[in-house]
C-alpha cells in the first residue's frame, strides 16, 4: 500500500491515468495538502482541480466511511436513476480499496454556506429552495434504485449513532472531553428525556438513500455569469435511512447556529436573526413538501417529526461542542433543554420558535 504525500502523488495519479506526463513536465502541475482528519491533496493541472483523499491509518470505522463515500459518488456518476442528483455533487474520478484512496472533482471557486454567512450575516437568495431541490431528488430518486437489502451490500444500514446515546457507558466515550461524559450522564439522568429519545428511535424508518450529516459546512455555492451553483459534499455518512432524518439536520443547522450564536435570546439582533432563519426553513419546507406531494395531513405531521429529529441532531451537535472541554456550560444546558421541549412538546415549542 502506497501512502501518499506531496512529493509522490503526482506519480500515483499518473500510474492511474488521472493526470497526464505532461502536465507535470511543463509545469502546469501543483499539489498542496489540505489539513485534515484525512490525507487530502487539492491537484491542479491544465485542464481540471482534483482533490485526492487518503485514510490516514488502518481504522475500522474510517475505511468504512471513505468506502460508503466512494460508492455513492460512484452511483451518482454512473447509475442513470441518480443522475440528476449527480449534477449537485462532486464528479467521481477513481477508488483505491487498497491504498484506501479517493480521488474527486475539486471544486474551484466554491464556498460553503457557514464561510459565506458568518462573512455577510445573511444567506443566498433562495437557499431553502436550493437545498430542497437536491434533497427531494436525493429521496426520491434514490427509492427507484436502491432497497434496503441491496443498500445493505454497500452501505451500514443502521440508525444514526446518537440514538444509543441513553446506553452509552460515559466511562468508554472515546472523546477526549470530561464535559462530553458529563453530557451524557446529564441526559441518562433524566427519565423522560430518555424516553422521548427511545421512542424517536423506534419512528425512524429505512426507506431511501440519506446524506445523513446535512450541515451549513457541507453546501458549496459559487456565482458566475451562469447564475448560482449549489454542491452537496462529505457523504461519509451516507446510507440507506429516513429522509426526515436529512429534514432534521437541515431544521437543526439553523436553529443550533442561532442558538450556540446569541446568549441574548430576545435581543433585538438575535429576533432578527432568527426571524431571517425562519424565513428559510419555511421557504424550504414549501419547496420539499410540494414536490414530495404531501397531503396536508402529512406535512404537518413530517414537519414535527422532522424538527424532532432535528433536536436529536442537536444532541450531537452539543456532544461535538464539548470536544476539549472540562465541563458543560449553562449555554449547553439551556440548548439541551430546548432539545427536551421539542421532543416533549412539539407542536408547542417549534410553534414557538417559528412564529
Amino acid at each position: 500500500m502506497i501512502i501518499l504525500n506531496t512529493s509522490n502523488v503526482h506519480l500515483y495519479l499518473i500510474k492511474n491515468e488521472l493526470i497526464a506526463p505532461e502536465d507535470v513536465v511543463a509545469g502546469n502541475y501543483s499539489c498542496s495538502f489540505i489539513p485534515s482528519r484525512n490525507r487530502n491533496y487539492r491537484i491542479s493541472c491544465t485542464d481540471q482541480s482534483l482533490i485526492v483523499k487518503q485514510i490516514r491509518q488502518q481504522d475500522v470505522e474510517k475505511v468504512e466511511s471513505i468506502q460508503v463515500e466512494s460508492h455513492v459518488y460512484k452511483w451518482f456518476g454512473q447509475v442513470d436513476a441518480l443522475k440528476h442528483i449527480g449534477h449537485f455533487v462532486p464528479g467521481f474520478k477513481h477508488y483505491d480499496q487498497t491504498s484506501r484512496v479517493l480521488v474527486l472533482e475539486y471544486l474551484d471557486g466554491y464556498k460553503d454556506l457557514d464561510t459565506y454567512y458568518n462573512r455577510y450575516l445573511k444567506f443566498p437568495e433562495n437557499t431553502g429552495g436550493e437545498i430542497a431541490t437536491i434533497l427531494f431528488h436525493l429521496h426520491q430518486d434514490s427509492r427507484h434504485y436502491l432497497t434496503r437489502e441491496v443498500a445493505g451490500h454497500y452501505l451500514r444500514n443502521r440508525k444514526p449513532w446518537i440514538f444509543h446515546i441513553a446506553k452509552v457507558d460515559p466511562e468508554n466515550y472515546t472523546a477526549d472531553s470530561p464535559a462530553g461524559k458529563e453530557l451524557i450522564r446529564l441526559i441518562q439522568s433524566q427519565s423522560v428525556f430518555v424516553s422521548h429519545i427511545n421512542q424517536l428511535k423506534s419512528e425512524y424508518r429505512f426507506n431511501t438513500l440519506i446524506h445523513g450529516d446535512i450541515k451549513w459546512v457541507n453546501f458549496l455555492v459559487k456565482w458566475d455569469e451562469g447564475g448560482e451553483s449549489m454542491k452537496l459534499i462529505d457523504w461519509e455518512m451516507a446510507d440507506y435511512g429516513d429522509p426526515l432524518w436529512d429534514i432534521g439536520g437541515f431544521f437543526q443547522s439553523y436553529i443550533s447556529k442561532w442558538a450556540f450564536k446569541n446568549t441574548q435570546k430576545d435581543s433585538p439582533e438575535s429576533l432578527a436573526e432568527l426571524k431571517s432563519m425562519q424565513g428559510i426553513i419555511d421557504d424550504f419546507w414549501h419547496t420539499y413538501s410540494t414536490f414530495q406531494g404531501y397531503s396536508p395531513t402529512e406535512k404537518s405531521a413530517n414537519y414535527y417529526l422532522a424538527f424532532r429529529f432535528g433536536a436529536m441532531r442537536m444532541i450531537q451537535t452539543c456532544l461535538e461542542a464539548t470536544k476539549g472541554r472540562d465541563k458543560i456550560d449553562v449555554e449547553l444546558v439551556r440548548i439541551l433543554q430546548l432539545c427536551f421541549n421539542v421532543m416533549d412538546k412539539p407542536v408547542e415549542t417549534v410553534n414557538l420558535l417559528m412564529s
